[in-house]
C-alpha cells in the first residue's frame, strides 16, 4: 500500500491553521488521520501548543486583573487551565480590590451555607442525661474492675531484651517500662555497692551477658567503655591495618566517582 504524499497546498494549510484550531478538526477537513497531521506539523517545525493571537493576548491582558478566569476562558474559546498558565507566563496579577471583593463574597457565602443545620444557643443535645449509656449486651464484653491485660507479668519475672541482657520486673507501677524493668546484673551490683555513679557502666568481665555473678561484674567509666568497644583496641593489629587500608581505598573510589560525575555534568552542559 503506497503512502499518500503531502502536497504543497496541504503544507500551506497546515501552516495557516495548525495551532489556531483543534488538530482533530483540521485533520477531518483535510481528510487525513490526526496522528499523521501532527507528525507532518512537527516535520514542518510547528509547535503543538495553540498560540494566542495578538487580539486574544490583548484581551487576556486587559480582562485578567478584574475578571474570573472561567469567564475569560469562554471569551477566548480556551480552557481555564490555558488562561491560568498563560497569565503566569506573562506575570499577570489580579487587582487587589478585585481579590478583596472575591474574599468578601466567599466569606458571606460561608456565613450562610449550612446555617439551618448548625447548633444554636439554648439547643438541647439529643444525648443529654444518657452519660454512660451503652447498648444492650455490651457489658458482657467489657473489662471488669481489676482486670489485667494478657501481657501483664508479676514482679520477679525475667526476660531477655533486644540487646541480650536479662531484665527483671522489680515493681508493678504505671508508667514507662524503665519504672518496672531493670537489668538483672545492675540490680545485683547495686544491691552490694549502692547506686551506680554517673557516667559509669557495669560490664561483664568474661563478656557473657548470661553469666550474672558478682565476681564477673566490673564498674568502668563510659570513656573506658568507649575505648574497649573501639575497633582500634577491639581487633588485633593486622586486622586494624586491613580496616584502615579499606577506608583509604573507599575514599579513592568515591573521589574517582565524584570526578567522573562532574565531568559528565560539564560535558552535558
Amino acid at each position: 500500500m503506497s503512502r499518500k504524499l503531502w502536497t504543497p497546498e496541504e503544507d500551506a494549510m497546515i501552516r495557516q491553521h495548525y495551532g489556531t484550531m483543534k488538530a482533530a478538526e483540521l485533520a477531518e477537513i483535510m481528510n487525513r488521520p490526526k496522528g499523521s497531521l501532527i507528525c507532518r506539523a512537527n516535520r514542518l517545525g510547528l509547535v503543538t501548543r495553540a498560540w494566542y493571537t495578538p487580539e486574544q493576548m490583548a484581551l487576556l491582558v486587559s480582562e485578567y486583573p478584574n475578571r474570573p478566569n472561567s469567564e475569560i476562558a469562554k471569551l477566548l474559546g480556551r480552557t481555564t487551565r490555558s488562561v491560568e498558565q498563560t497569565a503566569v507566563r506573562l506575570k499577570l496579577k489580579k487587582d487587589p480590590a478585585y481579590l478583596a471583593a472575591q474574599y468578601r463574597a466567599q466569606a458571606e457565602r460561608l456565613a450562610v451555607t449550612g446555617k439551618a443545620h448548625r447548633f444554636h444557643p439554648q439547643q438541647t443535645p439529643w444525648n443529654k442525661g444518657v452519660t454512660g449509656w451503652c447498648a444492650e449486651g455490651c457489658k458482657a464484653t467489657q473489662f471488669k474492675p481489676g482486670n489485667r491485660p494478657w501481657r501483664w507479668h508479676p514482679v520477679g519475672t525475667e526476660r531477655i531484651n533486644a540487646d541480650g541482657y536479662i531484665e527483671v520486673k522489680f515493681a508493678d507501677v504505671p508508667g514507662p517500662n524503665s519504672l518496672r524493668w531493670r537489668c538483672k546484673h545492675l540490680l545485683l551490683w547495686e544491691s552490694v555497692h549502692g547506686p551506680m555513679p554517673e557516667h559509669h557502666a557495669v560490664v561483664f568481665i568474661n563478656g557473657d551477658k548470661r553469666d550474672i555473678r558478682l565476681d564477673n561484674l566490673e564498674l568502668i567509666t563510659r570513656a573506658e567503655l568507649l575505648a574497649r568497644n573501639s575497633w582500634l583496641t577491639k581487633y588485633p593489629p593486622d586486622l586494624r591495618a586491613v580496616i584502615q587500608l579499606r577506608g583509604v581505598l573507599n575514599r579513592i573510589i568515591n573521589k574517582k566517582k565524584r570526578d567522573t560525575d562532574e565531568k559528565q555534568v560539564a560535558r552535558s552542559a
